[in-house]
């Protein structure tokens, strides 16, 4: 039986204005401390999954690209010892360009990286800065390069739309460069305000202002289109890839798959069972000081992991099917929509219902929001 592992490095050198994930400033002796309880962690951790095989790894943050690869190294080895590994393992490690170079990405090869991604946002260098992030264009262009160049076989590349300021010319611009750059993969993400963010309390004092959602729908709209010209296949609302580059570890978070995450703040699932550990990185070394695993169950009912199944799956190209969700929770998915808005939906063209599965279509997909909330009851 197959397993995906999530790892959580949570250092950064700063904190992007947008970002409302845990973090923590990065310093070598915090860093150390660190792998040493992460050690700790795995090994309590694996006591009834061990044999179990992994499927995909994920290592994300943070910063994981910052990490001092001979202890990043030596956890993966502690990885190697206590588990089988997949044939065709897919190991994503989240990087970001400034803190990438030939040596570094060289390295990570070596240790078993199969798919580094970027966070390269935006080719404009104003947009940059308004989201915080301390790398330029050239350097996003040179860690393309190096990946290529290194003979990286995937990889994925973020792209930010949505920013206030950003013309519809600006997005096109920023669309027509990553698509210069053919990556196997992007993920295409709207700008989303986060509480206890840079950019909302900017946004609270009336600094700066969203896009309005006919322009933000616009770019959406665009997007899609032009990555589709150029071969991409969108298999998720925000996922684009060209075919058999996929990203595995995302896919199984989608299906319902068990995963294992390590690290603070980093979630599982696993046996049906959902689990999340301290999102303080005191508090996780403390436990883990004490050999206690630093998570907590997730008490959300039934009700509550049926509608986030629903959602979750709605946001694929493939829908949700209805065998796979009735072997997991043992009932029907119809019962927990909405009979009138699925006739209505279905009619309007924003919706497929067939013997197999539930989906939506393009038009569905750009008001996904809105079909969402009429669906599920």
């Amino acid at each position: 039986m197959s397993i995906s592992l999530y790892v959580h490095f949570p250092f950064c050198t700063n904190k992007c204005h947008y970002c409302d994930f845990y973090k923590e400033v990065h310093d070598k002796p915090t860093e150390a401390k660190f792998y040493q309880f992460l050690a700790v962690e795995l090994e309590l951790a694996i006591e009834k999954i061990s044999d179990r095989t992994i499927s995909t790894i994920f290592i994300g943050g943070g910063t994981p690209s910052l990490t001092n690869l001979d202890l990043f190294e030596k956890f993966i080895q502690q990885v190697k010892q206590n588990f089988t590994l997949a044939p065709n393992l897919e190991f994503s490690l989240e990087c970001n360009p400034e803190s990438i170079n030939l040596e570094v990405l060289s390295r990570l090869k070596e240790i078993g990286v199969t798919r580094p991604t970027y966070g390269l946002q935006s080719f404009n260098e104003k947009t940059l800065k308004v989201l915080g992030r301390d790398h330029n264009v050239h350097q996003s262009q040179q860690a393309i390069y190096f990946t290529n160049a290194l003979g990286y076989k995937t990889y994925g590349v973020d792209l930010i739309f949505g920013v206030p300021n950003q013309s519809s010319k600006m997005f096109s611009y920023d669309v027509e460069q990553l698509i210069d750059l053919d990556p196997p993969h992007i993920s295409f993400y709207q700008l989303i305000f986060e509480k206890n963010t840079e950019l909302y309390e900017r946004y609270l004092n009336k600094q700066i202002f969203p896009l309005n959602d006919d322009l933000i729908l616009a770019m959406y709209k665009s997007g899609c289109e032009k990555f589709k010209n150029a071969g991409y296949v969108r298999y998720e609302i925000c996922s684009f890839a060209k075919p058999y580059h996929e990203c595995r570890h995302n896919i199984s978070y989608w299906d319902g798959s068990d995963y294992l995450g390590l690290g603070s703040s980093a979630h599982s699932f696993i046996d049906n069972v959902r689990f999340y550990n301290s999102s303080s990185l005191s508090d996780y070394f403390t436990a883990l000081n004490k050999r206690e695993l630093p998570r907590k169950i997730d008490e959300s009912g039934i009700e509550e992991r049926i509608a986030e199944a629903i959602m979750l799956g709605l946001r694929t190209e493939w829908g949700v099917n209805k065998k796979k969700f009735f072997k997991r929770f043992e009932k029907d998915v119809l019962k927990y929509l909405d009979e009138n808005q699925v006739e209505r939906l279905q009619q309007s063209g924003h919706l497929i219902v067939d013997d197999e599965k539930i989906k939506l279509t393009d038009e569905g997909f750009f008001v996904i929001d809105e079909v969402i909330r009429l669906l599920v009851k």
